[in-house]
């Protein structure tokens, strides 16, 4: 019985370590090493070029968002995790520490604090959204949805993290807005030529995200 036991938590355990697996599956322990050194923008300079290599592996998104994050560049972040939302299948299942990327809980949580007075555009507090639904605080994650939402509206991608944070997963099939994604261009005013109108899930191709830098 007490072995039975002892089985089950180990595997409750290394079922909850989702990043350890991605990781090893796609490669990523060098740009994780200089991401625990401190070693942001080569660490974000590495998962990029595995991306790029590697189209088919979207979820090596979410570990370069907060490489960004490291660099201070939160609103690039928040286009990764708006992107790996939509084409990592498991993205609303992936769940990890996010402090075991950087070298302390101090470290991470100091990042974080920081980040808010960085975001310049509403990708910005998308990420900030997701951060902290990661750290187990959905008022901080609902807080930074909601100015988001003040700026682009309630497109698919802010309705799919309001779930996200309620704990309320939807299936990808699952139609969650009958309206087109409202785009606000970032760096141009809200202003009716600063908003576009695409349709579903074309959003994506407003700009090329994983050629910047």
């Amino acid at each position: 019985m007490m072995t039975t036991c002892l089985f089950l938590l180990l595997f409750q355990v290394a079922d909850r370590d989702e990043y350890g697996t991605l990781s090893k599956a796609c490669g990523l322990d060098r740009p994780d090493a200089m991401m625990r050194q401190g070693r942001y923008l080569e660490a974000a300079v590495e998962y990029r070029s595995r991306l790029l290599r590697e189209g088919g592996r979207p979820s090596i998104r979410i570990p370069f968002a907060f490489a960004c994050l490291g660099t201070g560049d939160i609103d690039y972040a928040g286009k990764q995790i708006r992107c790996a939302q939509f084409l990592f299948p498991r993205f609303d299942h992936f769940r990890f520490d996010p402090g075991t990327l950087f070298s302390s809980p101090e470290n991470w949580k100091d990042l974080l604090q920081r980040a808010e007075g960085r975001i310049r555009t509403p990708d910005g507090w998308y990420f900030l959204s997701y951060a902290h639904t990661l750290s187990g605080d959905p008022v901080s994650a609902q807080k930074a949805l909601q100015k988001y939402v003040r700026w682009r509206g309630s497109d698919e991608s802010a309705v799919a993290m309001d779930h996200l944070i309620r704990g309320d997963l939807l299936p990808k099939e699952t139609e969650v807005s009958p309206d087109p994604v409202r785009i606000v261009s970032p760096g141009r005013p809200r202003t009716t030529g600063g908003t576009y109108l695409y349709p579903r899930m074309e959003w994506k191709e407003e700009e090329n995200v994983d050629r910047k830098k």
